[in-house]
């Protein structure tokens, strides 16, 4: 069985500034008991440590938007999808199931799940579109600390990279939480804690191993 996980990216933050941003992301999940204090050998990465779900994690999640991915799993299949009730809950028994925060510049990458010609919104003029551009050399450069843009073909605006919004397949990262094998983070969820880190830009970028 192969494991799923979600990103949350902040990638409108200054280098400098990360490691305060994922202390305090991590505090703010913690504080509200959507994760656990303790660390333990739970998320995949360096380290392998991460925060289990903590007793209100069910907050932070979106059953509606788990039940969407059941539904697209038995088109797929032509099984029938279980409802979200009896499913929300399976990734509690996994041993792999923690949050892992990062303060290290990353490419995130949605992995299997990343659509062949990525489509990514302008920043300029919120135009869907899929520029002529090698986004894996791209992504290379800009891992490296070079300043990449790309100019939109629907407004010829030159925009950084990380400012384009290619969710859910690329992020462009300076820190980093991972949630491995839970249910989709809610969309509230999200903004919630934007707001509580003073209107950092989050993208969420889901994969799978």
């Amino acid at each position: 069985m192969s494991d799923n996980y979600q990103v949350l990216a902040f990638d409108s933050i200054e280098e400098d500034a990360a490691q305060e941003i994922a202390h305090q992301a991590i505090g703010w999940l913690i504080s509200r008991g959507y994760v656990c204090e303790a660390q333990s050998d739970s998320a995949y990465g360096s380290e392998w440590l991460g925060h289990r779900p903590g007793p209100h994690w069910r907050e932070i999640v979106d059953s509606e938007e788990e039940q969407r991915r059941w539904a697209r799993w038995s088109e797929r299949t032509g099984q029938p999808a279980p409802s979200a009730a009896e499913t929300l809950d399976d990734f509690l028994a996994l041993k792999i199931n923690g949050m892992a925060g990062s303060s290290q510049r990353s490419v995130q990458h949605s992995g299997e799940n990343c659509r062949p010609e990525p489509e990514g919104v302008c920043p300029a003029c919120n135009v869907k579109s899929q520029p002529d551009v090698d986004l894996g050399e791209l992504a290379e450069r800009w891992w490296r600390s070079e300043t990449c843009e790309l100019v939109c073909p629907s407004c010829l605006v030159s925009s950084r990279l990380e400012d384009w919004d290619w969710q859910s397949d690329w992020a462009f990262a300076r820190a980093s939480l991972t949630f491995w094998n839970w249910p989709p983070i809610s969309a509230e969820a999200i903004s919630q804690l934007s707001a509580a880190l003073g209107g950092v830009r989050i993208r969420r970028v889901d994969g799978r191993l």
